[in-house]
């Protein structure tokens, strides 16, 4: 577990708190706020789930493997807008293989 995973499960909490007191007294902007909060601290939660998941599949890897995929993380973090323009692509071309079939 990491510092995203309990910050966004924290989040996640303290959103549900404020959307159900919202609720209860019957304050529409606060609901909804919390809502939002909430849904913030799900996406951070599950980001940290995300790279934990990849971490284990790093760690268990060949070392030959894990140097490639160190060195990809590398650059998603020194070039974060060109991986992720380079993700959606793949992404994009994946699913369209997939609904061809």
């Amino acid at each position: 577990m990491n510092l995203d995973t309990i910050e966004g499960t924290a989040t996640e909490f303290g959103g549900n708190l404020k959307s159900k007191a919202g609720k209860v007294t019957g304050n529409a902007h606060t609901e909804m706020s919390g809502k939002a909060t909430e849904m913030s601290g799900t996406v951070q939660k599950l980001y940290g789930e995300a790279r934990d998941a990849v971490q284990g599949a790093i760690d268990s890897a060949s070392p030959a493997v894990r140097d490639s995929a160190e060195q990809l993380i590398d650059f998603s973090k020194r070039k974060p807008l060109i991986s992720l323009a380079a993700a959606s692509i793949v992404g994009y071309a994946v699913y369209n293989a997939l609904q061809s079939r």
